[in-house]
């Protein structure tokens, strides 16, 4: 999980389930029984009360307390929903069915990829800018309960329904979030 190191999913499950509780952060030093595919420093097994499912997590870092290896993993965190955006087919852009042998072509398509989902995004944030938000979500949700990328995806399928009633101040808010970022103006100005 950390640096690269992959521990067995069953022992590790086996080791959290035989030593942890709700609630409690542990982390075993010097592991011999996990050194499946390199040496592994430390795992940390923690499951807090807010989380759907158990975090285990391997790390090569002995010298590492349970808290930094945890707050570390969480930092990263926010890179595993974008993998799903790329490769999901049914949440994302389905770019894990393919198989493209040629790296030049892969890149080019991933280059693509990235424009459409900052795009994407952009157009979920001024959806969500005008309150479009609200007919996505559950209505009991106080929250974002949908990604602005997932936002953007759900306008998106919508756009061709929508009534001009909405779909004028979407394309003028979402040009606007366009013009306000010069990198997204340049690019994008010739189109």
């Amino acid at each position: 999980m950390l640096d690269g190191v992959e521990a067995d999913r069953t022992e590790l499950e086996g080791l959290l389930h035989r030593r942890m509780q709700i609630g409690k952060l542990e982390a075993f030093h010097e592991t011999q029984d996990l050194h499946v595919l390199a040496p592994v420093g430390a795992v940390v097994c923690v499951h807090a009360r807010d989380m759907k499912a158990a975090w285990c997590l391997a790390a090569s870092n002995a010298e590492a307390t349970a808290r930094e290896i945890t707050n570390h993993y969480a930092r990263r965190w926010t890179i595993e929903p974008g993998f799903r955006d790329t490769k999901d087919l049914r949440f994302g852009m389905g770019l894990g069915v393919l198989r493209i042998a040629d790296p030049q072509r892969r890149d080019r398509l991933l280059l693509l990829n990235a424009f459409a989902i900052v795009l994407l995004t952009l157009l979920g944030a001024a959806g969500e800018s005008l309150g479009m938000d609200r007919h996505l979500k559950v209505a009991t949700a106080k929250r974002r309960t949908h990604s602005l990328f997932r936002q953007g995806c759900m306008l998106y399928e919508l756009i061709p329904n929508m009534p001009d009633v909405r779909l004028r101040p979407l394309v003028a808010r979402f040009s606007e979030y366009i013009n306000q970022h010069a990198a997204l103006n340049q690019t994008f100005s010739c189109v």
